[in-house]
């Protein structure tokens, strides 16, 4: 009883001594916080950190690690994982074509893309799903269209040099007054959890263009939740979760990213109201693994699939997945649905449907998922 009373006590305390910490990115507000890494900083247990709302998009990203009683409410803010490309870094080698130099690792490498007068270029390249598109030689370039040179025995194992090139219009002689952007390879994730984290809140977020996740979790992270958040032209996974996280998703958008959800090795994580499309590689990808366990669960999710590697649930015997709903709609002709249980996993399903033309509710479910966002989710795809 007295261990009860102290308990209840110190949630008591923590709820009384909690604090609104205000984010304004605009700097108009003198007592808000100017970004999210000095709000964090100030935070306790508790506490919500809540950006202001601003009508631009917010360069930077939200990263927390090693912390617990967290709530992160965006404000339906666009966080962005572009930078503008400079004459510091590209250098101009003939007319309308432009070199930069850089060191990276193969993984990033592979989910780089530019952005273009506001449209993403991948070049046909993807992630997770085996891509036998070839980058162009510097020759075969088009205009707006870039590519990719290793320079072999420049490097260590881990990074190598590589030259970017990339075609634009004669005109242009000035790179940096171009509308020419490429990803900030120092923010990898619009949303950046790891360490240990206890007990954390993000809601209400649109992410986009980051080279790597929209969501990321990683290491050792307990009871951590995903509300209305969104992922659009992420490198790489709209929502991704490693190691022994737990997480719970609920009203998500993956919209152009390499996968829409991906999870691996000893992840618990459920996903309510999920609407994914325009994938590249995989749109649900849950990675078994030999010496791990996976535990899943989807209720009310949509998919409209035309990936290369499709939906791909595949389970191993120490596995656990619930299925409570889930429309797959084969649009195109690389859309797939691969579903493998394994003897002795845990599968419980109620509801699949994978088909070629959309059921007559999934408009509506996609307009009530995109309400949610107030607006703001229509005016960022308006600016692909």
């Amino acid at each position: 009883m007295k261990k009860l009373l102290s308990l209840f006590l110190a949630v008591t305390t923590t709820l009384l001594c909690a604090d609104v910490l205000e984010v304004d990115y605009s700097k108009q507000k003198k007592e808000a916080y100017p970004d999210f890494a000095s709000a964090l900083n100030a935070a306790k247990e508790g506490d919500t950190i809540k950006l202001l709302k601003v009508d631009f998009t917010i360069y930077d990203n939200i990263a927390i690690k090693n912390r617990s009683g967290i709530t992160v409410d965006g404000s339906f803010n666009t966080m962005c994982g572009l930078k503008k490309a400079d004459t510091k870094n590209w250098k101009q080698v003939s007319p309308g074509l432009w070199k930069r130099d850089i060191m990276l690792n193969k993984g990033v490498s592979m989910r780089y893309f530019m952005v273009i007068d506001g449209k993403q270029q991948r070049m046909g390249r993807y992630f997770k799903a085996p891509c036998r598109t070839k980058y162009k030689r510097v020759e075969e370039l088009q205009e707006n269209e870039w590519t990719i040179i290793e320079n072999r025995g420049k490097g260590d194992k881990r990074y190598q040099l590589y030259s970017i090139f990339l075609k634009l219009d004669k005109s242009i002689t000035d790179i940096s007054k171009a509308d020419i952007r490429e990803p900030r390879l120092s923010k990898l994730n619009g949303v950046d959890i790891s360490g240990k984290c206890r007990n954390i809140v993000i809601k209400n977020f649109i992410c986009r263009n980051f080279w790597n996740d929209g969501y990321n979790i990683h290491k050792d992270c307990r009871n951590i939740t995903f509300d209305t958040i969104c992922a659009l032209d992420c490198g790489d996974d709209g929502i991704s979760a490693h190691e022994t996280c737990e997480i719970k998703v609920k009203n998500l958008v993956a919209i152009g990213c390499s996968t829409g959800i991906c999870h691996i090795q000893q992840v618990t994580a459920s996903h309510t109201n999920c609407y994914i499309t325009e994938s590249l590689g995989k749109d649900i990808y849950f990675k078994a693994e030999k010496s791990n366990r996976l535990s899943n669960t989807l209720k009310n999710v949509f998919v409209n699939c035309n990936s290369a590697g499709g939906v791909c649930l595949g389970t191993i015997k120490k596995d656990k997945l619930v299925i409570d709903k889930l429309v797959v709609v084969l649009s195109g002709e690389k859309g797939s649905f691969n579903f493998t249980p394994a003897a002795g996993a845990e599968i419980k399903t109620t509801n699949i449907s994978v088909r070629r033309t959309e059921p007559r509710n999934m408009e509506e479910f996609k307009k009530n998922i995109f309400a949610k966002f107030s607006g703001t989710l229509e005016k960022e795809l308006t600016r692909r």
